[in-house]
């Protein structure tokens, strides 16, 4: 054939045929048909281009522009649910629960806002004539942050985004239709009132009153919908899910940070600061050395006696791999020194980055017990008294993306409670001990790694602390 356009002309018609371009003397290609290419998978690793043909007809196009592209949006939905211990570390940056919470309800308070004006305005014209445009914006508002709240509550409980979003549509769609019964009296009243708890409920029953109106010739004002129970239901909705929120938010086990007993509330030492931590159930580090031979223990100064920073004592760390049990650490005992600074060696997997996540608080021992400052690392409330005085620079780095250097480095001064007349000069102070004055004004996202690692490194410094947890502070530097 004279050409390869030949050759596709003459497998459309007859699709058996298998093509040879001979590229010189010695070497070929064959060209198979379409529908008899073997799409990539784990054990093919590479396979040819299609030269000078249409993309239909072209295996790889078709993967690429097809699969590849469904491939990329479940890795981006997987890295997003691995990306969720950001909110942990930036508590370690002194960041409140309520603040987060709250910062987010704001952000969607105000899409709310916007999207009930312009529904209330476009069925006010087009529909319910009869009804007080105020009455509308009063249910779509409270539906919506009614709902968000709900999502938020319901995020905090299981923790999964896809598995939150499948919970609550399914929540949605039930308890809209069960609204529907709310017309005919089916269901009894004592139910009903019940099932109000549940916004979608609420909502639905209240759009069908304000529907019936409408049907009846009647206005329904603004007086009268903020006397009716679907309205009032709403509000103690909106209510009932933050506090329920803020409660899974502290109770419910994550894979980063420490957990709160489910009756912590009724604790006085969690509405109240102790003066002094109770460290009467930690054992000291004396206490269990019995088992280690003391020459291969190196005899502390006696200056250092009552300078105890952070005391390890037996930690265990234990992680569960395919029904196997891997120990990252293995009974460790040590004292770290105030105003020392204590490296810790070892080769990869000896478990450095689990010891730096324990005494972070991401995540808790599986035995023993370790102390900073008196203050026990596996009580949430002792660790968040920790986080006032300390700060940690995990292994990746962390910034905010869209904002600026010296952006980055205001936010999280804010978040770590330095006063706003010195944020500035705090802010420059870091900027010229690491070296990034020249890009304070470049976006996150634009800067090398290496420079992005100095931001991390300006943000842990920030405020001073009196504890530094840093983890491989100068990788991507050199």
């Amino acid at each position: 054939m004279e050409d390869e356009k030949s050759m596709e002309a003459a497998q459309v018609e007859d699709i058996e045929l298998i093509g040879v371009v001979f590229q010189d003397e010695v070497s070929y290609r064959l060209r198979f048909p379409f529908h008899q290419m073997v799409s990539p998978n784990e054990y093919v690793l590479e396979m040819g281009y299609c030269y000078n043909i249409s993309s239909f007809y072209c295996p790889n196009t078709s993967y690429w522009f097809g699969d590849f592209i469904l491939l990329q949006s479940s890795i981006d939905s997987a890295l997003i649910e691995r990306i969720t211990n950001h909110s942990e570390v930036m508590k370690t940056m002194g960041l409140r629960d309520a603040a987060f919470w709250l910062s987010w309800g704001l952000l969607y308070g105000v899409y709310i806002l916007i999207l009930s004006c312009a529904l209330a305005f476009l069925l006010k014209h087009f529909y319910f004539h009869l009804s007080n445009i105020s009455t509308l914006f009063v249910l779509f508002f409270l539906y919506g942050i009614s709902s968000i709240c709900f999502c938020f509550m319901m995020s905090a409980l299981l923790k999964k985004p896809k598995i939150t979003a499948l919970v609550v549509i399914l929540f949605s769609l039930c308890f809209e239709f069960l609204s529907i019964t709310t017309t005919f009296k089916i269901l009894p009243s004592a139910l009903e009132l019940i099932f109000h708890i549940f916004c979608t409920f609420a909502f639905g029953a209240g759009l069908l009153k304000i529907l019936y109106f409408q049907k009846c010739g009647q206005s329904f004002s603004l007086s009268d919908i903020m006397a009716e129970s679907f309205t009032l239901f709403l509000l103690f909705d909106i209510v009932l899910y933050m506090l329920l929120t803020f409660y899974f938010d502290k109770i419910v086990p994550d894979k980063y940070g420490l957990p709160y007993p489910p009756l912590f509330f009724l604790k006085k030492n969690y509405w109240f600061k102790s003066r002094k931590p109770d460290t009467s159930d930690v054992p000291t580090n004396e206490q269990s050395r019995g088992n280690i031979f003391s020459e291969n223990i190196e005899p502390v100064p006696p200056e250092f006696d009552g300078k105890e920073a952070i005391r390890l004592n037996d930690i265990k760390k234990t992680y569960k791999v395919q029904n196997t049990k891997m120990g990252a650490l293995r009974g460790l005992s040590l004292d770290i020194y105030e105003g020392q600074i204590t490296a810790i060696l070892g080769h990869s997997g000896a478990g450095k980055t689990t010891l730096l996540n324990i005494l972070g608080g991401f995540c808790k021992p599986t035995d023993g017990s370790a102390t900073i400052f008196e203050y026990n690392i596996a009580e949430r409330k002792d660790m968040e008294q920790i986080r006032q005085f300390s700060a940690v620079c995990p292994q990746f780095n962390i910034q905010f993306e869209c904002l600026t250097v010296k952006e980055n480095l205001k936010i999280f001064a804010i978040l770590k409670g330095i006063p706003f007349s010195d944020i500035e000069n705090e802010v420059e102070k870091m900027e010229t001990l690491l070296d990034i004055s020249a890009i304070q004004n470049t976006q996150a996202k634009n800067l090398s790694g290496g420079q992005k690692r100095k931001l991390t490194l300006a943000i842990t410094f920030l405020g001073q602390p009196q504890v530094l947890l840093i983890d491989e502070p100068t990788a991507g530097l050199f």
